[in-house]
């Protein structure tokens, strides 16, 4: 015995659709995208005041070498990869971040300078081209200071 069907009037489909994604559509909003968080060792580097001519440029590029040689990645805040005599970084381990900070502040002492340079390993959340986050502002706040701090959570 075959069931009887009913013939599907595709104008009652596309109606309903329609009704139902416009009443729906009123109420949805889109969501924002969420940033990836990740754990992270970020370093902050700074050059202290100095009086001679090009030193920051030349603190640039000397952190840059020394974050290629420790394989960190020279990362942006706002869209800015240094800001004045600061520059950032992060690694994949604690360890590296903490040997390129030590050649860093070395280096530059070496030429006559003042550097401080603050870590923290904790979480970012990762933007396209930017990274922002707890462990960002401790870093900042570590470099900041004039002595070195080992901090957990």
């Amino acid at each position: 015995m075959e069931a009887a069907s009913t013939p599907v009037r595709w104008s009652q489909v596309e109606s309903h659709y329609r009704t139902l994604i416009s009443s729906r559509g009123a109420q949805a909003r889109p969501r924002p995208i969420e940033p990836d968080r990740v754990l992270v060792t970020v370093m902050v580097a700074a050059l202290g005041p100095s009086r001679r001519n090009g030193a920051i440029g030349e603190f640039r590029e000397a952190a840059r070498a020394e974050i290629l040689r420790f394989r960190g990645r020279t990362l942006s805040e706002g869209g800015l990869s240094e800001a004045g005599s600061t520059i950032l970084a992060t690694f994949d381990g604690p360890a590296r971040a903490v040997r390129c900070a030590s050649a860093i502040v070395e280096a530059s002492r070496r030429r006559g300078w003042v550097a401080k340079a603050g870590l923290h390993t904790g979480e970012c959340d990762v933007h396209p081209e930017v990274l922002t986050g707890p462990a960002l502002d401790v870093a900042r706040r570590v470099a900041a200071g004039t002595v070195v701090r080992l901090t957990s959570p």
